[in-house]
């Protein structure tokens, strides 16, 4: 099923985004087969019954499962699956789930390359954040967090160039500036679709411009 879910994500690792810096790609069992390890190191019942469901199966560069190992923390006082009872749906895990865009949606960066919570969340929605970028080494990987860095760079390059385009447009309107100006805005617009790496990058940058043109090119 390798390639089959390498497509479904356009060839990119599913938790960092990244198509080639995050080594070797590993089909990854979000919920471990064998043990699952709480944060303090604690083990429990691993889900052996999801062994084989493709479900329950992400991609992820070898460098964030190799770190994450079989770490499945599940939130203080949450129902846990188990032989008896396997209501995974009941469970409260730690973990970012990519196929979830409720999960995604807590994600931001910085112009750092820092992967950080989004302003505002709960201290429940902040920790998982937190948990998850640790546990998978999302910050640690310096050629990771270096991509991501130069590619904010080069949206704000633009983005301030678009803006110098505006202010001569606002002085002596013209149509040749007026394409020069669509064009770049388009080739950021590019850089946000789902098959360019680090896309959810760009659209926080944009976001983070205050610029509402450009916020609406995030959209």
């Amino acid at each position: 099923l390798k390639d089959w879910l390498l497509h479904l994500h356009h060839h990119k690792c599913w938790f960092s985004e990244a198509k080639e810096l995050y080594s070797d790609w590993h089909v990854e069992h979000f919920r471990p087969k064998k043990k699952a390890l709480n944060l303090d190191g604690t083990e429990r019942e691993g889900y052996w019954w999801l062994a084989f469901q493709w479900e329950n199966f992400r991609i992820c560069g070898s460098v964030g499962n190799s770190k994450k190992g079989t770490y499945f923390p599940l939130r203080d006082g949450t129902a846990s699956a188990s032989q008896q009872s396997k209501h995974i749906e009941d469970e409260q895990h730690v973990f970012l789930d990519p196929v979830k865009p409720g999960d995604a949606a807590l994600v931001s960066f910085d112009e750092e390359g820092t992967l950080i919570p989004q302003p505002g969340l709960d201290d429940w929605s902040t920790l998982r954040v937190r948990i998850t970028a640790d546990k998978f080494k999302l910050n640690e990987h310096e050629a990771l967090v270096e991509a991501r860095r130069d590619l904010w760079r080069e949206v704000r390059q633009e983005l301030d160039a678009i803006r110098a385009i505006m202010t001569d447009l606002a002085q002596s309107p013209s149509s040749a500036l007026e394409e020069r100006r669509n064009q770049k805005m388009r080739d950021l617009r590019n850089l946000t679709k789902p098959n360019r790496p680090f896309s959810r990058v760009v659209r926080e940058c944009l976001r983070a411009s205050g610029y509402p043109w450009a916020i609406g090119l995030a959209c």
